[in-house]
C-alpha cells in the first residue's frame, strides 16, 4: 500500500493536550490519526454521532455554532461540547 502525506495546521495545546492522551493509551498521535481515519471509513462518517438532523432538530443550530471556531476552544471546552452531543442523541439536552 502506498503512502500518502497529511498536513493539518493545528493549535499546539489542542496537539499536546491530544498526544498526551493517546500517548497514555500507548499510542502516538499518527496511529490515533489513523485510527480515526479508519473507523470514519467504517462507520462511513464521523466514528461519533453528530449530523444535522440532531443538530436542527434540537437547537436549529449549524455544526459550526454548535463547536464553535475550533481556535478559540481549549481541548476541555472540545471535550465538553462532543459530551454534549452524547447529551443530545440521550434526549437530555
Amino acid at each position: 500500500m502506498q503512502n500518502a502525506l497529511i498536513q493539518v495546521k493545528i493549535d499546539q495545546h489542542i496537539k499536546n493536550n491530544a498526544t498526551a492522551i493517546y500517548n497514555s493509551l500507548g499510542l502516538d498521535l499518527p496511529t490515533a490519526i489513523r485510527i480515526f481515519l479508519n473507523a470514519s471509513i467504517q462507520k462511513n462518517g464521523l466514528p461519533f454521532d453528530l449530523n444535522l438532523s440532531t443538530l436542527q432538530k434540537n437547537k436549529k443550530r449549524s455544526v459550526k455554532e454548535f463547536f464553535g471556531t475550533m481556535d478559540d476552544q481549549t481541548f476541555e471546552e472540545m471535550n465538553q461540547a462532543l459530551k454534549d452531543c452524547s447529551q443530545i442523541d440521550a434526549g437530555e439536552w
